[in-house]
């Protein structure tokens, strides 16, 4: 109902001098929300803030309150758009570089003809620098109290804890149907089919079990390397490995290899699909422990609905926050073929074998050798240092740039991509590239800007913290005279024209 999304006067931190933060909110036309304090009716507005370490802050600065009456009783409170702040002074010792996190719990009564209680979990990121320029909601700050412009969208939802794994475990469902994991999946179906006529039930469940570990397994790998990186003071995110040229290299020979055996070009008895019919149990269950592995390698370069925010709080918690959403998101990923092995009665509706097997294993092959080429592609890419997108109407993002064309009260879409993000090329050529969206662009004179992510920019991993991201795609419109609003991940023509059109 209320949106909410912290906000700072500056774009960074600077030791030992003071900053204003604040709580935006934004409150639907005809409702009315309470102050600090109530009377007979209603339930006070209340904000806990968690600031880093060695800030101090003041209280907040509350602005007068409307009158109004609510089922005959008369009340004080806000209505339209509100800006709750505190002024925080920096200890002296932060140094360069450094990112810090603001965080702060909002709690609230928002009422009409009924009353909702409600209430939040809002992150800030902001580096430390040694000077500061005005950020994108300076504005707000100028006059105490109220918002000078709406806030079409807010940061983050409520993201809880448990909301955090939730969502983690949903992306993780999710990610099966991707197309860098949907043929990973189905090899794995093709390998059940067998064991199911042939194997005892134990070996199935182990199988099961073995997957299931090879994909949590590989996701604690990856978050404890990316919170090692954190702890070193590196920009981190989902699918930051994808940046190093490297990683793309044996990825790409991975999935060629994988095509080969597929296509029996290359056989190798026991291999990570497990088509090795005189495998034994215990190698049997190493192949499989490793297709989960293999599972969750090839996922990296996917973002799947309800990821984004999920990952962005893992990155800002505590390290064993951090895994126990990556467990969440590894247990939905190994979910439906875990499922499979556990529950009898869904065994029973598999096929029986036959030479079916063979031809759609063949099949199989053709998007591993589709991703090898992409990736080869995405290679070169990184290595030429070329732009991920060559739309020739848009302008590659600069912060600088953005500031310029937001202070003339122009209005501007973000769109931030790379070439290895398979979630972002569907986006660019399902939707973004296509030229009813095109015109709309230049028919409401909207300047189209790319950050390209494919190698690492500290520029836009600043902008993807900013908007509560830890990676791409991003896509943000910055209307002429209001707020941000973030778009969905997955995008077509009718929600670019809905929000981009006047």
């Amino acid at each position: 109902m209320v949106q909410a999304r912290l906000v700072a006067q500056h774009k960074a931190i600077v030791a030992g001098q003071k900053e204003t933060i604040g709580v935006a909110f934004h409150i639907p036309p005809g409702w009315h929300i309470y102050g600090r304090k109530v009377g007979d009716v209603g339930l006070a507005t209340t904000v806990e803030w968690h600031l880093p370490d060695g800030f101090t802050s003041s209280k907040i600065t509350w602005p007068p309150e409307e009158s109004f009456t609510f089922e005959g009783t008369a009340g004080t409170g806000y209505t339209g758009d509100l800006l709750l702040p505190i002024t925080i002074t920096a200890p002296k010792n932060l140094e360069s570089g450094e990112h810090l996190h603001f965080a702060a719990h909002a709690e609230w009564l928002v009422c009409k003809d009924i009353c909702v209680p409600e209430s939040t979990d809002l992150l800030l990121s902001l580096p430390v620098a040694a000077t500061a320029q005005l950020g994108n909601d300076a504005a707000l700050f100028d006059t105490p109290g109220r918002t000078a412009k709406p806030l079409a969208a807010f940061v983050l939802p409520d993201m809880h804890f448990w909301r955090a794994m939730i969502f983690a475990f949903i992306g993780g469902l999710i990610l099966n149907l991707m197309p860098c994991v949907f043929p990973i999946l189905s090899m794995k179906a093709l390998g059940l089919i067998k064991k199911s006529h042939y194997d005892n039930r134990t070996h199935v469940i182990a199988g099961g079990i073995a997957y299931a570990c090879g994909v949590i397994m590989s996701f604690w790998v990856l978050a404890l390397a990316l919170i090692a990186l954190k702890s070193a003071g590196a920009a981190i995110g989902w699918g930051v490995q994808m940046q190093s040229p490297g990683f793309i290299a044996i990825l790409a020979a991975v999935l060629l290899l994988i095509g080969l055996m597929l296509t029996d070009v290359i056989k190798i008895k026991n291999s990570f699909a497990n088509f090795g019919g005189g495998a034994a149990a215990r190698t049997d269950y190493i192949g499989t422990f490793c297709t989960g592995a293999l599972a969750v390698l090839v996922a990296t370069p996917c973002t799947a609905p309800f990821m984004g925010g999920a990952m962005f709080y893992a990155f800002t918690q505590s390290w064993p926050v951090t895994l126990l959403v990556f467990t969440a998101l590894g247990l939905g990923l190994a979910a439906p073929y875990l499922l499979l092995t556990l529950y009898p009665p869904a065994l029973k509706i598999l096929p029986r074998p036959g030479q079916w097997m063979l031809t759609l294993k063949k099949v199989l092959a053709i998007p591993m050798f589709v991703a090898a080429i992409w990736l080869t592609w995405v290679f070169i890419q990184q290595i030429s240092i070329q732009q991920a997108s060559k739309n020739a109407n848009a302008i590659p993002y600069s912060a600088a740039r953005l500031d310029e064309l937001r202070n003339a009260h122009q209005p501007v879409f973000v769109d931030m991509t790379a070439a290895w993000c398979i979630t972002c090329i569907f986006n660019e050529k399902n939707a973004l590239a296509r030229k009813e969206v095109q015109d709309l662009f230049r028919k409401n004179h909207i300047t189209y800007m790319i950050g390209d992510w494919t190698n690492r920019d500290g520029e836009i991993t600043e902008f993807l913290r900013e908007y509560g991201r830890v990676g791409v795609p991003l896509y943000v419109y910055f209307p002429a005279d209001s707020g941000p609003v973030i778009l969905p991940q997955i995008l077509t023509t009718g929600i670019l024209a809905k929000e981009i059109s006047p």
